[in-house]
Parts: structure tokens; sequence; C-alpha cells
């Protein structure tokens, strides 16, 4: 999927610019939470990333002839049918991580045709963190709402997409009830650098982050680490 995604953007004209893809650890599963604005961010996935992963996808599709079966190979299935099935699914995404693998959730869950700021963000990547005790690693995808805007199909534009890595939110040492806290620092974070980097690009995105974190630390409610 990634040598097809490098060429169907090279032949429609869209070129990926990567900042601060170093923090990316090779060898560490983790939880990746891009940013989605755009119809395009399902192609951009597989320019950002370069190693094995998976995505989260609805059980019903997976039923769809032929396409199922490619679908079934990408992607780890939801079921939410009854709690005894998304508990199996829960389990299924832990398992998946602890192989090293890492698994991609949109914590927006969909994008706003008319807002360009994060929608609210929902629990399930938080919670599947916190309690895999893996990291949370943002990327923003920052131009994919201006190359293809959600309001039409017939809007793509070529030209650059900016692909910025955030250094991740470490799970480790929280408690597994915190995930309220953490989904909100989470959103504020990422749409503090979104907004920065469409107002004044992406070269320093790294020191403005790690500012950023250091002036805002998270705080959860049980205290994790006690004298």
């Amino acid at each position: 999927m990634q040598g097809f995604s490098w060429t169907w953007f090279l032949l429609i004209g869209i070129y990926s610019k990567f900042y601060n893809k170093h923090i990316i650890k090779e060898g560490e599963s983790c939880i990746l939470i891009p940013n989605h604005s755009s119809y395009l961010d399902a192609a951009l996935i597989y320019r950002a990333i370069d190693a094995v992963f998976l995505t989260l996808g609805k059980i019903e599709i997976a039923k769809v002839p032929l396409f199922g079966i490619i679908y079934k190979t990408i992607v780890v299935l939801v079921d939410r049918s009854s709690v005894i099935a998304k508990a199996k699914s829960f389990l299924q995404m832990t398992s998946v991580l602890e192989q090293g693998i890492d698994i991609i959730v949109f914590p927006e869950g969909t994008f706003d045709e008319f807002d360009s700021d994060l929608k609210p963000f929902f629990d399930g990547a938080f919670r599947l963190a916190l309690h895999a005790k893996k990291p949370l690693l943002p990327i923003l995808f920052v131009d994919a709402r201006e190359r293809l805007h959600p309001s039409s199909i017939f809007s793509f534009t070529p030209g650059a997409c900016r692909i910025v890595y955030l250094p991740p939110i470490e799970t480790a040492h929280l408690p597994k009830n915190c995930q309220s806290e953490i989904k909100d620092y989470a959103y504020e974070y990422m749409n503090t650098m979104l907004n920065y980097c469409r107002a004044n690009g992406c070269k320093d995105s790294l020191a403005v982050a790690e500012k950023w974190r250091a002036e805002n630390k998270l705080v959860v409610k049980e205290a994790v680490n006690k004298k």
C-alpha cells in the first residue's frame, strides 16, 4: 500500500513534506492519532508511516464481497454489537500492539465540512493506550483539507501535504481511569500545534511542541508515583 500511495500521489501532483519523522522509534509499537480533515487522509497514512500498521475498521464492511477479504488484512475489526463483542475487539487490539504492530486511530472519528478545527475526540484511542501502556503519537496532516476539501471530491488541488510528527504522550505511568484527562490534553496539544503550523509553518514545530508540553503538564485525578 505504501508503494501504491507514493505512485498515486506522484501522478496527481501531491508531494509530501515530513517534519520530525525521527520521533518514530523503530521496534516500539504505539497508537498513532492523526487529525482527520479530508478524504485524502486515508491515503496520507501510507505516506506517513513506513512500518507495518493496522487501523480500526467496522466489522460490517468485512462482509462486503471481495473487498471484505482485502479489508480484513489491513484493519483491526471492531464489533460494537454487544458488550462482549466490544471486549473481544479491545483484546484483539491489545494483542496487535503486544506483537509490535502500530495501530492508527482517528480520534475525531470523522471530519467537519465547515470547521477546520479538530472535532471533539472519542475515548477509544485513549482507553486503549492506557490499558496497553503504549504511547500515543500525534500526527498532523496540515494541508490535506487544502488539497481535497471535504465539501466536494472535485475540489482537489495539487501541491504540498505537510506531515508533522509530534513528541509522544507517554501512558505507562498513568492510571487506567484517566482517559478523560488524557483525551482533553491530547486535544489541546494537537489543536494548538495544528493552528500553529497552519499559521507559522512547520519548521519549528518540534521546539514549539516541546515548549507547549513543558508549560502544560498533564494532570490526572490520581497520583501515580506516591512516595
